[in-house]
């Protein structure tokens, strides 16, 4: 268990898969994280298995909040390299109440730490996308800075977004 101060990284579980389902099939959700169709329970238990459980290259954590540990949603590394040490940081808070309260950037540095500390990771990327501002600040105040402005590289209900590709150095 990673702990900070009003979230914590914990083991992420079957019994979480529920909880992250609905998140991804909410459409607000799903536009932010750029999910098109809905997710069906067998592709999501499938997902789990291929992604979480058995994948060398992606570390997963459930974002929990409070003595209670309520999940509130997940945050992981993704596309780990430890040829070139790099990884992509991923965070997704479902839990709408956690939006704009600091849980995100909190779990976004948890996560960092994990990676230069304990997987001698030397870079973190992340890709955000422009409709997502929330995400960028959450980034932002966990340290990443801006790396490149990916123009119109998002098609999503009749025209073209942006994204930023935010990084983090260890040495920074």
């Amino acid at each position: 268990m990673l702990a900070g101060v009003g979230v914590s990284l914990g083991a992420l579980e079957r019994e979480h898969l529920a909880s992250w389902r609905g998140w991804v099939n909410d459409p607000e959700i799903a536009m932010l994280v750029d999910r098109v169709l809905p997710v069906s329970e067998a592709e999501h238990r499938c997902f789990f298995e291929r992604h979480v459980c058995d994948n060398a290259s992606a570390v997963w954590f459930s974002m929990l909040s409070g003595a209670e540990k309520r999940h509130i949603g997940n945050a992981w590394l993704w596309n780990i390299d430890q040829r070139h040490r790099r990884g992509e940081v991923r965070a997704l808070i479902g839990e709408r109440a956690f939006w704009g309260s600091g849980a995100g950037s909190e779990a976004i540095g948890l996560l960092s730490e994990f990676a230069f500390e304990k997987m001698g990771l030397h870079k973190l990327y992340a890709y955000v996308m422009e409709r997502n501002p929330r995400a960028r600040r959450a980034f932002e105040k966990a340290s990443f800075t801006e790396e490149a402005l990916l123009r119109e590289e998002v098609y999503w209900d009749g025209s073209y977004g942006n994204v930023w590709r935010m990084m983090r150095l260890r040495r920074e």
